[in-house]
C-alpha cells in the first residue's frame, strides 16, 4: 500500500484552518447575511409574489446550508483519515504521542418553506435594506469559493497518494457540484428580487 504525504501535520492544520474559518466562518457569515435580509423581507413585503419572491432566498438559503454542511462533512472525514495515518506512525515510533482530535460533524438546520398566498399587495421602503444583506452574502461568497479552492489545491498538493485520497477527491467534486447549485439559485433569487425592487421604486 503506498503513502505519499508530504506532511499530516501541515494537512491536519490545514483541515482544522478550513472548518474554523470556512465552515463556521465565511459560510456562517453568508448564512447570517441571507438569514437577516429573510427576515426583513418578511416584516415588510407581504403577497402572493413577495411568497414567491421569499420562498426563493429561503430556497437558496437552504442551499448554502448544504454546502456548508457538506463541506463540514468533508473536513471531519479527512481527520479520521489522518487519524489512521497517525496511528501507523505511532506503531512505528512508540515515543510519538497521538495529538490529532477528529473533528466531529456538525449540521446545520435548513429553514421551513415560506408561503405567502394573501391577495393583498404590501411593500414598503425598508425591504431595501435587505440589499445590504444580498450584497454582503454576495462579497462573503467570493470569498468562499477562493478560500475552499485553495483549501482543495492545499491538500491535494500535499496529499499525493494513499488510501483515503480518492475519497476526499470524490466528496469534494459532490461539495462543488453543491455550491454551483447554490451560486445559481442565489443569484437568480438575488436577480428575482433586485427586478422587485426596481418595479417597486418605478410606482413610488
Amino acid at each position: 500500500m503506498i503513502h505519499s504525504i508530504n506532511s499530516i501535520g501541515v494537512l491536519y492544520n490545514d483541515t482544522i484552518t478550513a472548518k474554523n474559518k470556512i465552515v463556521d466562518g465565511t459560510a456562517v457569515d453568508i448564512l447570517s447575511c441571507l438569514g437577516k435580509s429573510i427576515e426583513i423581507l418578511k416584516n415588510n413585503w407581504h403577497g402572493i409574489d413577495a411568497g414567491k419572491q421569499i420562498q426563493k432566498l429561503v430556497f437558496a438559503y437552504n442551499k448554502m446550508v448544504e454546502v456548508r454542511n457538506h463541506l463540514d462533512l468533508i473536513c471531519a472525514g479527512l481527520t479520521k483519515i489522518l487519524k489512521g495515518y497517525e496511528k501507523m506512525i505511532i506503531t512505528f515510533d512508540s515515543k510519538k504521542e497521538e495529538s490529532y482530535i477528529r473533528l466531529r460533524y456538525e449540521p446545520l438546520k435548513i429553514l421551513e418553506d415560506y408561503y405567502d398566498s394573501s391577495d393583498l399587495i404590501d411593500i414598503n421602503a425598508s425591504v431595501l435594506e435587505s440589499i445590504k444583506f444580498i450584497n454582503k452574502a454576495k462579497s462573503a461568497l467570493d470569498i468562499f469559493v477562493t478560500e475552499t479552492n485553495n483549501f482543495h489545491n492545499a491538500v491535494l498538493s500535499n496529499w499525493l497518494e494513499g488510501p483515503g485520497r480518492d475519497q476526499f477527491e470524490y466528496r469534494f467534486n459532490l461539495f462543488l457540484k453543491s455550491l454551483e447549485k447554490f451560486k445559481e439559485n442565489f443569484m437568480n433569487s438575488s436577480s428575482d428580487i433586485n427586478t422587485a425592487f426596481e418595479n417597486y421604486s418605478d410606482l413610488h
